[in-house]
Formats: C-alpha cells, sequence, structure tokens
C-alpha cells in the first residue's frame, strides 16, 4: 500500500531570499515490491512530472520554458560519438528509473526498444535544476549516478547561471570544472571529449529562483 505525502522541496542555502519552489508529492511505500508496482501503475495527473529514484516516486509540476530550453538545445548539438537524449528513463535496479535531463549514449549503444536504458550503456548524465529539484539534483541524484558507475555527471544550474562537471574517480564524483553559462563545458567521456555549447542557455528570472543546494 502507498500513499502521497506533500513537502515543499526547500533546500538550504544561506541567500534564500526569493520565492519558495512549487510543492512536490512523494509516494511512501512500504516496501521495494510495493514502490515498484505503484511506479508501473502511475498515472501521472496533467500538468505534473514524474521521476522514481531514491526509494521515492516524485511528481513535481512541469518546468519552465526556460528549463527545457536548455534541454533542446543542448540535444540538437552535435557530439563526436555520441547523441544527447533529453528526459530519457535510465534503470537504476532497487534505486529506482529516474529521467535525467540530458542523457548522453554512443549511437551503436541505443536501444530503441528499451523503456530505461541500463547504466552501463551510458557515458554521461546531465540534471537541469529547477528550484524544487535541487536538492535532488545537487546530491540524492549524484550519489545515485556514482552508485551506479555512470562516469561523468554535469550539473546546469539556471538559477545562478552556472554549471558544474563531476567525474567518477574510484566510485564517487570528483570536481572537474565549473563555469557560467556562455562558457564551453568540456568533458572528458569514455567515448571521448566532447563540447557543449552554452551560449544560449538563460537564467531563471528572479522570480522564479529560490533555495539553493
Amino acid at each position: 500500500m502507498w500513499h502521497w505525502a506533500l513537502h515543499s522541496g526547500v533546500a538550504s542555502r544561506a541567500d534564500a531570499t526569493l520565492a519558495p519552489p512549487r510543492p512536490t508529492m512523494v509516494a511512501i511505500v512500504s516496501d521495494q515490491t510495493d514502490m515498484d508496482r505503484a511506479w508501473e501503475e502511475l498515472r501521472t495527473p496533467p500538468g505534473l512530472v514524474a521521476q522514481y529514484f531514491g526509494g521515492q516516486i516524485v511528481m513535481q509540476a512541469n518546468p519552465t520554458a526556460l528549463h527545457d530550453m536548455i534541454i533542446r538545445n543542448a540535444t540538437r548539438q552535435d557530439y563526436p560519438g555520441v547523441e544527447a537524449w533529453g528526459e530519457r528513463g535510465i534503470d537504476l535496479g532497487p534505486d529506482g528509473k529516474p529521467r535525467p535531463d540530458l542523457v548522453y549514449i554512443a549511437p551503436e549503444d541505443i536501444d530503441l526498444t528499451a523503456r530505461d536504458w541500463p547504466t552501463p550503456l551510458l557515458q554521461a548524465v546531465a540534471e537541469v535544476v529547477s528550484p524544487s529539484s535541487a536538492r535532488d539534483d545537487w546530491h540524492t541524484k549524484r550519489d545515485l549516478y556514482a552508485r551506479h558507475g555512470i562516469p561523468v555527471y554535469v550539473v546546469i544550474d539556471p538559477r545562478d547561471a552556472t554549471w558544474q562537471v563531476f567525474v567518477l574517480v574510484e566510485g564517487l564524483y570528483a570536481h572537474k570544472s565549473d563555469g557560467v553559462f556562455g562558457q564551453t563545458i568540456t568533458a572528458d567521456l569514455p567515448a571521448g571529449t566532447v563540447s557543449i555549447d552554452t551560449r544560449q542557455w538563460q537564467p531563471y528570472p528572479k522570480s522564479e529562483r529560490a533555495a539553493g543546494t
């Protein structure tokens, strides 16, 4: 049996002086079998998006167009040896089936019949931070992606127009580089080095920003 609980999704940043993030619905279940069944049976209401990771199913309001514009722009760029897919489901086994905002994968590894791609096939993943997802993007998902051996993790944060690249070192992510929108993201993937052009990316307006990491 499962039920839904409402929480604010507020993360803790000392300078959190702007509007709070939109509420988040989280599924609370009794065991892993219930969680898997809840995910398979879930019918997401209009206006919400759902993800399953870290022992919970999270439903949040649809992100803004600025959030999605970054994903759209990144997936339309050309990368040597890999393709970028937006909001593609990945399989973390008992840790869930999240949908990273960006998934980088070699063309020969793409399985068009799979609902969720296994992590050994992935070159990198990236998350575009929303006010309500900051804690998950900066901490929960970073730990999960590292645990499952994804070589590179990129966090794109439109709240302050910054990005950070993390690389897997002995099972944990280590900071590799960072910058601001307008500067090129360079990431060394197993398939080779890719460059992500961020010149068209825009920060959230002040009314859309909220508490941080």
